[in-house]
């Protein structure tokens, strides 16, 4: 796996090849960040359910000012931390994610890819951020009650909804 985009372009990124973790696929990720485009450059951005850390690699790797990544286990924290050594501002949390949001909850951006198995309705309800990206699986589509648009990329779904 490797940063696709930005300055940061072709940097490997280490992940964990375990049943727990779950690395999004690079097209998945150029999807994503050609829809954001230009909306990346100075955001905050929160990647609630980090892995490996490549949805922050690529923020910061495409002019993201800050990232916020976090993990709940501690292994995949230690790979977050190295693959985001030396791209810029990332703080990187080894937390439940709804302490993340309880102490810290306004983003520019929100990536939140959890355990396809995870309740993410109520996680959203949770999060406060001007655009969230979701990744579930194209077989568990999600009822979203704000204004979004939704791509399909392989196996998965990623929905962009837009918060005002």
């Amino acid at each position: 796996m490797r940063i696709i985009g930005g300055k940061f372009r072709g940097r490997r990124l280490e992940f964990l090849s375990d049943d727990f973790t779950r690395p999004t696929m690079d097209r998945v990720r150029e999807c994503i960040f050609n829809v954001l485009g230009t909306h990346i450059r100075g955001a905050v951005v929160l990647d609630l359910f980090g892995g490996s850390g490549a949805f922050s690699a690529e923020a910061l790797s495409r002019g993201a000012s800050s990232v916020i990544v976090n993990d709940i286990r501690p292994e995949t924290v230690d790979i977050i931390k190295k693959n985001l050594a030396g791209l810029g501002n990332a703080k990187v949390l080894n937390l439940d994610y709804k302490e993340v949001l309880k102490k810290l909850n306004n983003f520019d951006i929100a990536f939140i890819d959890p355990p396809y198995w995870f309740d993410v309705p109520s996680i959203l309800d949770l999060v406060n951020a001007k655009t969230i990206v979701v990744e579930t699986d194209k077989n568990s589509p999600l009822l979203i009650n704000a204004p979004h648009r939704v791509k399909e990329i392989g196996r998965a779904l990623v929905y962009f909804i837009t918060r005002t």
